[in-house]
Protein backbone atom coordinates (compact mmCIF):
# COMPACT_ATOMS: atom_id res chain seq x y z
CA UNK A 1 0.00 0.00 0.00
CA UNK A 2 1.56 3.15 -1.03
CA UNK A 3 0.48 6.59 0.10
CA UNK A 4 2.86 8.88 -2.33
CA UNK A 5 0.19 11.91 -2.47
CA UNK A 6 -1.98 13.45 0.58
CA UNK A 7 -3.69 15.98 1.29
CA UNK A 8 -2.18 18.38 3.76
CA UNK A 9 -5.38 19.36 5.35
CA UNK A 10 -6.14 15.47 6.62
CA UNK A 11 -3.13 15.62 9.23
CA UNK A 12 -4.46 18.89 10.71
CA UNK A 13 -8.06 17.92 11.54
CA UNK A 14 -6.66 14.54 12.33
CA UNK A 15 -7.96 14.06 15.71
CA UNK A 16 -4.93 12.22 17.75
CA UNK A 17 -6.21 10.01 20.77
CA UNK A 18 -2.72 10.38 22.19
CA UNK A 19 -2.80 11.81 25.64
CA UNK A 20 0.31 13.93 26.51
CA UNK A 21 -0.11 13.35 30.08
CA UNK A 22 0.99 9.52 29.71
CA UNK A 23 4.14 7.67 31.05
CA UNK A 24 4.17 5.32 28.01
CA UNK A 25 6.60 6.77 25.07
CA UNK A 26 5.15 5.26 21.91
CA UNK A 27 7.05 5.22 18.73
CA UNK A 28 5.75 4.72 15.26
CA UNK A 29 6.81 3.11 12.06
CA UNK A 30 4.89 2.05 9.03
CA UNK A 31 6.41 0.25 6.18
CA UNK A 32 8.37 -2.37 5.24
CA UNK A 33 10.93 -4.33 7.59
CA UNK A 34 12.37 -6.05 4.23
CA UNK A 35 15.59 -4.09 3.07
CA UNK A 36 17.02 -4.59 6.94
CA UNK A 37 14.98 -2.60 8.02
CA UNK A 38 14.18 -4.80 10.78
CA UNK A 39 17.88 -4.57 12.53
CA UNK A 40 17.30 -0.97 13.11
CA UNK A 41 14.03 -1.73 14.77
CA UNK A 42 16.04 -4.04 16.74
CA UNK A 43 18.49 -1.13 17.81
CA UNK A 44 15.35 1.18 18.23
CA UNK A 45 13.59 -1.90 20.70
CA UNK A 46 17.38 -1.66 23.15
CA UNK A 47 17.68 1.52 22.98
CA UNK A 48 14.15 1.72 24.42
CA UNK A 49 14.88 -0.69 26.94
CA UNK A 50 18.18 1.43 28.15
CA UNK A 51 15.55 4.36 28.67
CA UNK A 52 14.43 3.44 32.01
CA UNK A 53 10.61 4.65 30.80
CA UNK A 54 8.05 2.60 30.04
CA UNK A 55 7.45 3.01 25.92
CA UNK A 56 5.87 0.55 23.21
CA UNK A 57 6.99 0.29 19.20
CA UNK A 58 4.33 0.53 17.21
CA UNK A 59 4.91 -1.03 13.62
CA UNK A 60 2.26 -0.65 11.23
CA UNK A 61 3.17 -3.04 8.60
CA UNK A 62 1.76 -5.42 5.84
CA UNK A 63 4.17 -8.31 5.61
CA UNK A 64 6.67 -9.81 8.01
CA UNK A 65 9.85 -10.44 6.81
CA UNK A 66 10.42 -14.76 7.08
CA UNK A 67 14.00 -13.77 8.83
CA UNK A 68 12.55 -11.04 11.47
CA UNK A 69 15.00 -11.31 14.61
CA UNK A 70 12.70 -13.35 17.37
CA UNK A 71 13.90 -10.68 20.19
CA UNK A 72 11.63 -7.90 17.73
CA UNK A 73 9.17 -10.72 16.90
CA UNK A 74 8.29 -11.96 20.70
CA UNK A 75 8.89 -8.31 22.24
CA UNK A 76 5.85 -7.11 25.10
CA UNK A 77 7.59 -3.86 23.98
CA UNK A 78 6.91 -4.15 20.16
CA UNK A 79 3.21 -4.41 18.77
CA UNK A 80 3.16 -5.28 15.06
CA UNK A 81 0.18 -4.19 13.54
CA UNK A 82 -1.68 -4.24 10.10
CA UNK A 83 -0.87 -1.32 8.09
CA UNK A 84 -3.61 1.42 8.68
CA UNK A 85 -6.28 2.34 5.90
CA UNK A 86 -5.61 6.03 4.28
CA UNK A 87 -8.60 7.71 6.36
CA UNK A 88 -6.89 6.34 10.06
CA UNK A 89 -3.14 6.97 8.56
CA UNK A 90 -3.40 10.76 10.01
CA UNK A 91 -4.48 9.63 13.37
CA UNK A 92 -2.30 6.71 13.89
CA UNK A 93 0.92 8.80 12.98
CA UNK A 94 -0.30 11.16 15.48
CA UNK A 95 -0.84 9.22 18.18
CA UNK A 96 3.03 8.41 18.46
CA UNK A 97 5.42 10.53 19.97
CA UNK A 98 8.35 9.86 18.11
CA UNK A 99 8.07 8.56 14.32
CA UNK A 100 11.02 6.60 13.39
CA UNK A 101 12.30 5.99 9.97
CA UNK A 102 15.52 3.52 9.76
CA UNK A 103 17.58 2.42 6.88
CA UNK A 104 19.83 -0.73 6.50
CA UNK A 105 23.89 0.19 7.51
CA UNK A 106 24.16 -3.37 5.71
CA UNK A 107 26.50 -2.20 2.58
CA UNK A 108 24.43 -5.14 0.92
CA UNK A 109 21.25 -2.76 0.59
CA UNK A 110 23.29 -0.02 -0.96
CA UNK A 111 22.03 0.09 -4.36
CA UNK A 112 18.45 -0.63 -3.32
CA UNK A 113 18.26 2.56 -1.30
CA UNK A 114 21.36 5.18 -1.75
CA UNK A 115 19.18 6.75 -4.61
CA UNK A 116 16.15 6.48 -2.83
CA UNK A 117 13.77 8.46 -0.91
CA UNK A 118 11.01 6.59 1.63
CA UNK A 119 8.09 6.80 0.51
CA UNK A 120 6.59 7.89 4.37
CA UNK A 121 9.07 10.51 4.53
CA UNK A 122 6.14 13.73 3.50
CA UNK A 123 3.54 11.55 5.45
CA UNK A 124 5.91 11.86 8.88
CA UNK A 125 6.68 15.15 8.35
CA UNK A 126 3.01 16.28 7.67
CA UNK A 127 1.86 14.53 10.89
CA UNK A 128 4.27 17.17 12.54
CA UNK A 129 5.71 14.38 14.71
CA UNK A 130 9.37 14.29 15.68
CA UNK A 131 11.52 12.26 13.44
CA UNK A 132 14.49 10.14 14.27
CA UNK A 133 16.64 8.75 10.78
CA UNK A 134 18.79 6.31 12.00
CA UNK A 135 20.57 4.74 8.65
CA UNK A 136 23.78 5.36 6.86
CA UNK A 137 24.64 9.03 5.07
CA UNK A 138 24.78 6.82 1.55
CA UNK A 139 20.95 6.08 2.30
CA UNK A 140 19.18 8.48 -0.21
CA UNK A 141 16.12 9.22 2.33
CA UNK A 142 19.35 10.10 5.45
CA UNK A 143 21.26 12.34 3.11
CA UNK A 144 17.73 14.20 1.76
CA UNK A 145 16.93 14.74 5.70
CA UNK A 146 20.57 16.08 6.14
CA UNK A 147 20.12 18.57 3.33
CA UNK A 148 16.48 19.76 4.15
CA UNK A 149 17.03 19.26 8.31
CA UNK A 150 13.41 17.67 8.69
CA UNK A 151 14.25 15.23 11.07
CA UNK A 152 16.98 14.87 14.05
CA UNK A 153 19.24 12.15 12.19
CA UNK A 154 21.78 9.31 13.79
CA UNK A 155 24.27 8.21 11.09
CA UNK A 156 25.94 5.28 12.79
CA UNK A 157 24.51 1.79 13.64
CA UNK A 158 25.61 2.20 16.97
CA UNK A 159 22.80 1.68 20.20
CA UNK A 160 24.12 4.60 22.41
CA UNK A 161 24.17 7.18 19.34
CA UNK A 162 20.79 5.77 18.72
CA UNK A 163 19.71 6.57 22.54
CA UNK A 164 21.91 10.18 22.35
CA UNK A 165 19.11 11.02 19.06
CA UNK A 166 16.08 9.98 21.06
CA UNK A 167 16.66 11.62 24.53
CA UNK A 168 17.30 14.47 22.55
CA UNK A 169 14.34 14.36 20.22
CA UNK A 170 12.35 13.74 23.74
CA UNK A 171 13.78 16.80 25.39
CA UNK A 172 13.43 19.25 23.15
CA UNK A 173 9.44 17.70 22.48
CA UNK A 174 8.87 17.68 26.08
CA UNK A 175 9.47 21.56 25.98
CA UNK A 176 7.84 21.90 23.23
CA UNK A 177 4.69 20.20 24.94
CA UNK A 178 4.85 17.16 22.24
CA UNK A 179 5.79 14.38 25.00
Amino acid sequence: CLYHADDCSRFAIAKSERDCGKRTLVFGYIGSLYLGRATPILDLLKAGQMLNRDFKIRIYSERMPPDIPDDLATSTYVEILPLPTHEELPNKLQECDLLFLPESFDTKYRKAIELSLSTKCHLYMLSGRPIVIYGPLWSGTVDYARRDGWGLIVERGNIEDLLGGIKKVITNSVADNFI
